[in-house]
Parts: structure tokens; sequence; C-alpha cells
């Protein structure tokens, strides 16, 4: 299922309002090296407004609110703000487990490892050991 958030921004520039909307790939930027990835950036590009300019200067003093989430993305969507690190934790969540049950499908025969939680665990403490010693993320 594809993770997805609208963002929204409005602001007036020399006597013209701009009302920026864009639907967020949260998939994709999760998958970038930066912790809290430019939102600005992303509705500039895709609004045509030169992130040199002097509107993307004015444009990043207003506050950008999020709307209309994915199922996984709502829980970190709390009025009007998205938490980008909440979302990337349970996003690295999701991705862990379906690289467990992969293994755990192919190796052991085992479609469901929410009836094995205990292999499930290991699993998973395996993934992150294995992390930690090759030292990636």
């Amino acid at each position: 299922m594809k993770n997805t958030i609208e963002a929204r921004l409005s602001f007036s520039y020399k006597g013209e309002d701009f009302n920026l909307t864009s639907e967020i790939d949260l998939d994709a930027l999760m998958t970038q090296d930066s912790e809290v990835p430019d939102i600005y950036s992303v509705l500039a590009r895709e609004n045509n407004i030169d992130t040199y300019s002097y509107l993307y200067e004015v444009m990043t003093s207003y506050e950008i609110t999020y709307h209309n989430t994915s199922k996984k993305a709502a829980s970190c969507l709390t009025g009007n703000d998205f938490d980008f690190s909440k979302f990337r934790i349970l996003w690295q969540e999701q991705l862990d487990t379906q690289v467990i049950e992969d293994i755990a499908n192919k190796h052991l025969n085992i479609a469901d490892l929410t009836q094995h939680p205990k292999i499930k665990t290991a699993l998973l403490e395996a993934l992150k050991h294995g992390r930690k010693i090759t030292n990636v993320p």
C-alpha cells in the first residue's frame, strides 16, 4: 500500500495569492538520507518555483499543513502537523516485518508470523543485530 499525505501551503507575494498543494509519496521520501524531508522544496518544484528565488524565501516563512493521509500515516498526523520522525520509525518497522515474513515463509513455511510471536521476535532481533554489526541504519 502506498503511503501518501497531502501538503498544503497558502501565502501571498507581491499581491498574488498562492495556494500550493502536493500529494507527497512518503515511501519515496523515506528512502532519502535526510531525517526530516524538505517539503518546501517539493512544493516549490511541483509548482515551478525556483528554490533560489525571493518567492521561495517568502514561501518558507509560512507553515505547511498536512491533510488526507494514507492509513499508516494517519497516526503521525496531529491537527495539521505531521511527525516525519515517527512515520520513519513505523515505515522501517513495516519494511522489517515484510523482510522477516518473507524469510519465515521461505525457510520455515510460516505464512503468518502473528501466530508465532517468538519466531517473529527472534527474526526481528537478528535483523537489527545484523544492521548494527554491518553499520547499516
